[in-house]
C-alpha cells in the first residue's frame, strides 16, 4: 500500500503556477492613487489620505510629466483655472532640466495606454483636495529642475485656495506639506527668515 500510495503521489499534477503579476505603471498609480484620495476624503480617513501620499514617491519618481499632464485631464475640468494654471507650470518644468541626481530617464506610457485615458470623460468638478494634490506634484517637478520662484508661486496658490475653503480637516495634510516646502523655496533663495511668521 504504502508503495501505491507514493505513485499516487509522483502521478499527482503539480499545481500551475500563479500568474505574473505585471508592475503597476506610474500613469496607472497616480490615477490610482487619486482614486483612493477621492475615496478616503468621502469617508474623511485622514489615514487614507497619508497612504496616498506615502505611495506617491513611486509616481513622482517614475512617470514623465507628460504622462502626469495626461491624467490630470481627466481628473480637472477642460478649461478650469486650476487646469490652466498647473499646465501653464508644466510648461515651465517641461523646459527645465533635472537638477537632482541626473537626468531623468523615465519611460513614457505606450500610445495605447494614452488613449485609454484620452477616452475618459473628465470630471465635470473636482475635489479641492484632488487640486492641492496635482499642485504640490508640479511644485516638486518644478523643485527638482530649479524653478524656485515657479515652485513657490504654485505653492502660494494652493494655501490661497486652502484659506478660500471652509473648515476642511482632510485639507490640512496638504497645507503641512505645502508650507513645508515653500519654506524650501524661501531657504533656496535666501528668504526663509520671511517665512518664520507664517510657520
Amino acid at each position: 500500500k504504502g508503495e501505491a500510495d507514493g505513485k499516487d503521489a509522483a502521478a499527482a499534477p503539480a499545481k500551475p503556477a500563479a500568474p505574473e503579476k505585471k508592475p503597476l505603471l506610474p500613469i496607472d498609480a497616480l490615477h490610482e492613487n487619486i482614486q483612493l484620495l477621492e475615496a478616503s476624503v468621502a469617508n474623511k480617513d485622514q489615514a487614507g489620505i497619508k497612504r496616498v501620499l506615502r505611495k506617491n514617491t513611486f509616481v513622482r519618481k517614475r512617470i514623465t510629466l507628460d504622462d502626469f499632464r495626461v491624467v490630470m485631464s481627466v481628473w480637472l475640468p477642460r478649461g478650469s483655472a486650476s487646469a490652466t494654471r498647473l499646465n501653464k507650470e508644466l510648461d515651465v518644468a517641461s523646459r527645465a532640466k533635472m537638477q537632482v541626481d541626473g537626468e531623468a530617464t523615465n519611460k513614457p506610457a505606450s500610445e495605447a495606454k494614452r488613449k485609454e485615458f484620452s477616452k475618459m470623460n473628465p470630471a465635470d468638478d473636482v475635489l479641492p483636495e484632488v487640486i492641492a494634490y496635482l499642485s504640490l506634484f508640479v511644485a516638486n517637478a518644478l523643485l527638482a529642475r530649479g524653478c524656485v520662484p515657479e515652485a513657490e508661486a504654485s505653492l502660494v496658490a494652493v494655501l490661497d485656495a486652502a484659506q478660500a475653503e471652509e473648515a476642511r480637516p482632510t485639507l490640512e495634510i496638504f497645507v503641512a506639506r505645502a508650507y513645508f516646502l515653500k519654506a524650501r523655496c524661501a531657504e533656496l533663495q535666501g528668504r526663509l527668515h520671511e517665512m518664520r511668521g507664517e510657520l
